[in-house]
C-alpha cells in the first residue's frame, strides 16, 4: 500500500491502472517506484503516515508469492549497474531524504554543490536506526557517500557524528581507513564529532555548528553551495547506482511496550500492524508513535503504511498513553516565555501562536514561522501542557496551501496575458497582411488604368493629365493614386446617407 504523496504530502500522479503487472523498481507515479513484484489491485484513498491521520490515494499491490518470504539483496536488483551515479538514476530508484523531511535526493544536485555533508547525528533520542546502519554497513554507507561526492562535484566531505556512538566510529574510522582506495575518493573525509544535545541532528542547527551558516527563511543550502545529506539516503545512493531501487529503509522499534525492541529492515508500504510482528507484537492494544518522542505524532490506524519519513514507532500501552493525555490538559498561556527561551531557532513559539489561532498563517510566517523546525523542545516545557507544535505544523500546512493556490492564480493570471498577448499580434498581423493585400491590390489597378488612359490620349494627340506620364506611352507613374482617391486606409467605404422617411404620425409644429 504505497500512497501516492510526494515531499510535503503534495499529490503525485498515478501511472498504473489497476490489473497492471508491476516489477520491483517500476515507475507507480514520479519518484515511486514499486516496492515488490506484483499487481495493482485497485487505487483507493487510504490512511497515510501523517500528523493529522490524513487519507491520499494509494496504490494497492497483490504481491507475488516469491516476494512474500524473506526477499534478499539479489531480488531487489532492478536497474543494470553503473560506473558512475546520476542525477537520472537517483531519480529513478526513488532515492530521497530518509532523515525525516523525505526531499527528493535528486532535487538538491541542482546547483553548485562544494561541500557535502553527510548527516549520522540522531535526530531525536530514541532513535538509533542511522546508529545501527553505520555499525552493520560502513563500507557500503562509505561507498555511497563517494558516489555523492563524485555526482556533486563537492571539493570537502564532513560526516557528521554523534559523541555517543562510539561503536558506530570504530566502524565507520575502520571503513575509511581500509576502503578509501578501494571507492577513489579523491577528497578526505571529515569526521566531525556533535554533542548529543537535541536538536543538534536538524538541518539548521547542524549547518550553523558546522559551517556557522545561517539560513534565511524557507532557503535551501543548495543556495550556499552546500548539500546535507542523511547517512541513509547516502547509503541508498550507492545501492542506486549498483541498480537497487530505494525499497526499504531501517526502522527503529521502541517503547515500553515493545516485546523486541530494535532496529528492522521495512519495505516501504508495509502496514504497521505486519511490522510489529517482527518485534512480537500484533499490533492490537497499542498506543502508536511515528517519530521520536517530542517531534513524532500519534497513529490510531495500525494499518497505515510505513513510508520514507517513518524512522521510529513507539509502542505504548493504551492506559498509559490515555493518563498521559488526561494529565496534559491545556491551560491558558500564563506568558512566562519558558518556550522561547528554550527555542533552538531563537522564535517566539506564544507569538506563533496567537496568529496560528488567529488563522493568519502569513502574520506567523512574517515572524519566523518558516524557521521553525518542529522540534517540540516548547511543547515539553509549557507548563500550560499547550500544544504548540501541532498547532505550528496546522499553520505551516494551511499556509503551504494558501502560498500553492496564489501561485496557481499567478500561473493562471500569466497564461491568460500571455493567451491575449499572441491574440493580438495575431489580429495585428492579420490586419497587416490584409492592407498590404489591399494596397498592393488597388495600386495594380490604378497603375494599369492610368498606362491605359495615358496611352489613348497620346494616340488621339492630347497632352497627357500628368506630365510624369511619357508621351511615348512608356511604362512610367501614372496619374497618383491620390488624385484617384484609392488610397484609403482598408475597410473605409463610401456611406449611403440614409433619408430619414417622414413619419405620418408626427404633425408638423
Amino acid at each position: 500500500m504505497l500512497p501516492l504523496v510526494g515531499y510535503g504530502w503534495c499529490p503525485i500522479e498515478c501511472l498504473v491502472t489497476p490489473g497492471q503487472r508491476v516489477n520491483i523498481g517500476d515507475s507507480l507515479g514520479k519518484g515511486l517506484p514499486a516496492t515488490v513484484s506484483g499487481t495493482v489491485q485497485t487505487i483507493e484513498s487510504r490512511p497515510m503516515a501523517h500528523p493529522g491521520e490524513s487519507e491520499a490515494p494509494c496504490v494497492i499491490l497483490e504481491p507475488d508469492a516469491a516476494a512474500s518470504k524473506t526477499i534478499q539483496a539479489r531480488h531487489l536488483k532492478a536497474f543494470p549497474e553503473q560506473p558512475e551515479l546520476t542525477i537520472e538514476r537517483l531519480a529513478a530508484a526513488g532515492v530521497r531524504g530518509l532523515g525525516g523531511g523525505g526531499f527528493p535526493a535528486a532535487d538538491k544536485l541542482t546547483g553548485r554543490i562544494h561541500t557535502l555533508v553527510i548527516n549520522a547525528v540522531e535526530c531525536e533520542p530514541c532513535i538509533s536506526c542511522d546508529n545501527a546502519l553505520l555499525i552493520d554497513e560502513a563500507d557500503a554507507v562509505l561507498a555511497g557517500v563517494a558516489d555523492l561526492v563524485h555526482l556533486s562535484g563537492a571539493n570537502r566531505c564532513i560526516l557528521a557524528i554523534e559523541d555517543n556512538m562510539p561503536l558506530a566510529l570504530e566502524h565507520l574510522q575502520a571503513a575509511i581507513d581500509t576502503g578509501t582506495a578501494a571507492i577513489e575518493i579523491e577528497i578526505e573525509i571529515e569526521i566531525a564529532l556533535v554533542p548529543a544535545i537535541y536538536p543538534a541532528g536538524a538541518e539548521r542547527p547542524l549547518l550553523q555548528a558546522l559551517l556557522g551558516l545561517n539560513l534565511a527563511d524557507r532557503e535551501r543550502p543548495v543556495a550556499h553551495g552546500v548539500m546535507l545529506s542523511n547517512v541513509a539516503t547516502a547509503h541508498a545512493a550507492g545501492r542506486a547506482r549498483r541498480g537497487y531501487p530505494m525499497v526499504d529503509r531501517v526502522v527503529t522499534i521502541t517503547g515500553p511496550a515493545a516485546r523486541r525492541p530494535g532496529n528492522y529492515r521495512i519495505r516501504f508500504g508495509t502496514p504497521i500492524a505486519k511490522a510489529l510482528e517482527a518485534s512480537g507484537n500484533d499490533g492490537a492494544n497499542l498506543a502508536l508513535r511515528i517519530g521520536g518522542p517530542l517531534n513524532g505524532y500519534p497513529i490510531s490506524n495500525p494499518h497505515t503504511p510505513i513510508t520514507a519519513t517513518c524512522n521510529c514507532l513507539i509502542l505504548t500501552e493504551p492506559e498509559r498513553e490515555t493518563a498521559a493525555a488526561g494529565t496534559a490538559h491545556e491551560a491558558p498561556c500564563i506568558r512566562c516565555s519558558a518556550c522561547s527561551d528554550h527555542c533552538p531557532e531563537a522564535l517566539f513559539p506564544q507569538e506563533l501562536m496567537r496568529f496560528a489561532d488567529a488563522g493568519d498563517g502569513q502574520g506567523a510566517a512574517d515572524i519566523g514561522l518558516d524557521r521553525c523546525i518542529e522540534c517540540g523542545v516548547c511543547d515539553l516545557v509549557c507548563p500550560s501542557s499547550i500544544r504548540l507544535t501541532a498547532r505550528f505544523r496546522h499553520a505551516r500546512s494551511e499556509l503551504r496551501l494558501e502560498r500553492e493556490r496564489r501561485e496557481e492564480a499567478r500561473l493562471a493570471e500569466a497564461r491568460m496575458q500571455a493567451r491575449n498577448t499572441r491574440l493580438a499580434e495575431r489580429e495585428a498581423a492579420r490586419l497587416a497582411r490584409r492592407e498590404a493585400a489591399w494596397r498592393a491590390r488597388h495600386e495594380a489597378a490604378g497603375t494599369e488604368g492610368d498606362k491605359a488612359d495615358g496611352h489613348a490620349r497620346v494616340a488621339a494627340g492630347q497632352p497627357a493629365r500628368n506630365s510624369d506620364v511619357p508621351l511615348n506611352g512608356s511604362a512610367g507613374n501614372a496619374r497618383a493614386v491620390e488624385d484617384q482617391g484609392l488610397n484609403r486606409e482598408p475597410g473605409l467605404r463610401r456611406q449611403r446617407r440614409r433619408r430619414r422617411k417622414p413619419n405620418p404620425r408626427r404633425r408638423n409644429p
